[in-house]
C-alpha cells in the first residue's frame, strides 16, 4: 500500500510517535518515483502514513489558512474551504479532523491534542494563545513537502515572532463579518491579524541563513526520498533564532521594498 511508503518515509525522517507535525506542502506536481517507476500518489496516503505512526499519541497540525474574512465575506467553519493548499481540503473533509476556531488562519487536527487545540479563542492570529504559540512550546516539527523555497513563502511562524516583539511597520488590525461556528449558530464576530504597514510598501521574509543557524542545533534536516524533497524545522529552535535575531536588529528576518 502507498501509505506504508510515506510512513516508512516518514520514520526516516527522524517522526516518532509523541511528535507534534505541522505539514506544510506543495502537492501539485508530487509522484512517487520508485524503482525507475512514476507511482501517482492520493493524499490520503499521506495522511495515514503519517498516522500510522502516530496513532493517537502524537498530533498532526495542517493549515486550513483563508483570508476571506478579511475582505468582509465572512466565514462558515464547515464550508470554508483552505486558501494553502489541497491537503488543507483534504482533511477538512475526514471526520478524524477537527478544525479550529480562528475564521482567518484555522488548523485542521487530529492526535491527542486535537480537543486542547479546537478549543482555544485566540482573536488575534499570531498572538501566542493560539496554534502557533502551541507549536513553539511543545518543540513541534514542521515537515515542508515539495516546497523548493520555503523562506519568503512558508515561514508564517516569523510573524509571531514580530507580534511577540512588537515591531513598528506592522500594527493590529481587527476584522468584522459573519461568523458561522461548528454550532452552526451565526454571529456578528470581530478578529485581529498583525498586519503590514501599507504606506511602508516593505514585506518581511526569513533569510535562508537561518538554515545554518538551525542546523548546528540539529535542528534543521533535509533530504530528497522517491524524488519528493523533503524538510523537517523545529519551530522552537526556529523561533527562537528569529526572535533573538530580531531582539538584536540582526537580518534572520529582514524586509524588503515591494
Amino acid at each position: 500500500m502507498k501509505k506504508i511508503i510515506f510512513s516508512k518515509i516518514f520514520k526516516s525522517l527522524g517522526i516518532t510517535t509523541t511528535d507534534i507535525v505541522f505539514i506544510s506542502s506543495n502537492l501539485l506536481k508530487l509522484n512517487i518515483k520508485k524503482k525507475k517507476q512514476i507511482i501517482s500518489y492520493e493524499i490520503k496516503d499521506i495522511i495515514d502514513g503519517l498516522i500510522d505512526i502516530l496513532k493517537n499519541r502524537g498530533t498532526i497540525i495542517v493549515p486550513t489558512f483563508n483570508w476571506d474574512f478579511c475582505n468582509g465575506k465572512g466565514y462558515h467553519y464547515k464550508k470554508t474551504l483552505s486558501n494553502s493548499g489541497s491537503l488543507g481540503n483534504y482533511v477538512l473533509t475526514r471526520s478524524d479532523f477537527k478544525r479550529t476556531q480562528n475564521p482567518i488562519y484555522s488548523f485542521c487536527i487530529y492526535g491527542k491534542d486535537k480537543e486542547y487545540l479546537t478549543s482555544l479563542k485566540h482573536k488575534s492570529c499570531f498572538e501566542f494563545n493560539s496554534p502557533f504559540g502551541y507549536m513553539v512550546t511543545n518543540n513541534a516539527k514542521n515537515i515542508y513537502i515539495d516546497i523548493d523555497n520555503i523562506y519568503r513563502d512558508s515561514f508564517t511562524l516569523c510573524h509571531v515572532v514580530e507580534q511577540k516583539i512588537g515591531v513598528n511597520y506592522r500594527y493590529i488590525k481587527n476584522f468584522k463579518g459573519k461568523y458561522v461556528g461548528h454550532n452552526t449558530k451565526k454571529l456578528n464576530a470581530n478578529y485581529s491579524m498583525y498586519v503590514r504597514k501599507l504606506n511602508l510598501n516593505i514585506r518581511t521574509g526569513v533569510s535562508p541563513k537561518i538554515k545554518t543557524k538551525l542546523k548546528k542545533v540539529n535542528s534543521y534536516k533535509e533530504k530528497n526520498i522517491n524524488g519528493i524533497n523533503f524538510k523537517i524545522v523545529n519551530m522552537k529552535n526556529a523561533y527562537q533564532i528569529m526572535e533573538n535575531s530580531l531582539k538584536k536588529k540582526g537580518d534572520i528576518i529582514f524586509k524588503d521594498k515591494i
